[in-house]
Order: C-alpha cells, then sequence, then structure tokens
C-alpha cells in the first residue's frame, strides 16, 4: 500500500508546482517517502495551511468513526478547494464504505482506485467546477432564457 502512496504523491509533487505540501495519516506501520503528520494535527496545523498547499489526507477503514475530523475536513477543503486529496485503504467494497459516502455527501469525487493484494486504495479529489455539473437543459438557450417566455 505505502508504494501505491508513494507513487500518486509523487506524480502529484511532479505535475504540480506547490511548493509546500501537508500529509496527514491515520495508517499504522506503513513506511513512506515523505514527512507524514497524524491526522490529529490537522487542528494544529490548519492556521498555517494556504489555499495554494497541497493537502493529502491518507486514511484506513479501520477507523470507523470519522465524525470528529469532518468539521477539519471541511475546512480544508474550502481553504484549499484545488489541492485536496483523501486516500482511502481499505479492506471492504468502496460503496460500503462509510468514508465514500462521508466524502460524497462533501463534494469529493472518486478519481481512481486500486487493488493491492486484498485492500482497496481509493483515491478523491475535491474539485468545485465538478461539484454541481449543470444538466444540458439548464441554458440559456433553452427554458431559461427571457426572449422564449411568450412562446
Amino acid at each position: 500500500m505505502a508504494n501505491l502512496v508513494n507513487k500518486f504523491i509523487q506524480k502529484i509533487l511532479n505535475d504540480t508546482n506547490h511548493k509546500n505540501y501537508y500529509i496527514f495519516n491515520d495508517i499504522e506501520n506503513s513506511s513512506f517517502d515523505y514527512p507524514i503528520l497524524k491526522l490529529e494535527e490537522i487542528k494544529d496545523k490548519i492556521n498555517l495551511i494556504q489555499q495554494d498547499d497541497l493537502i493529502f489526507i491518507l486514511i484506513s477503514d479501520a477507523i470507523k468513526s470519522y465524525d470528529e475530523y469532518f468539521g477539519d475536513f471541511s475546512r480544508l477543503t474550502l481553504l484549499c478547494s484545488e489541492n485536496t486529496f483523501v486516500l482511502n485503504y481499505g479492506e471492504e467494497s468502496i460503496l460500503d464504505s462509510e468514508l465514500y459516502k462521508e466524502l460524497i455527501s462533501l463534494g469529493y469525487n472518486l478519481i481512481t482506485k486500486s487493488k493491492d493484494s486484498n485492500s482497496f486504495l481509493c483515491i478523491y479529489a475535491y474539485n468545485i467546477s465538478k461539484y454541481k455539473i449543470l444538466p444540458d437543459w439548464l441554458n440559456s438557450d433553452n427554458w431559461a432564457n427571457p426572449k422564449l417566455w411568450e412562446k
């Protein structure tokens, strides 16, 4: 699992020009190539994080109570709306995961998933421009055009 995470983080860091990044982790016994902060440290670091910083949150399905972190996730999402990734490592199916449901409700999109032996790595990203995709019919050429109201 650490290998998949390291590759993803390396790719994002290579493809972007972010100077600062933070990696918050709750996954025990993992070896990563980057400096890692504990998930509990979000509260301490949130006032230091800037809008253009890159945020990675590594979280496993082993923790079943995410409630204490969702306020922090929401603040990070608002602060770094284009630069926040959640990497979820777990053994259960993605659709059965409580974390999946919570992240989708916060506006995250599942961008990729990989399987490593018996476990899954799901990577979510937040992008406000893709949060609510407008339907084709909701435009000024159709019913929203005042010039067409008399027809």
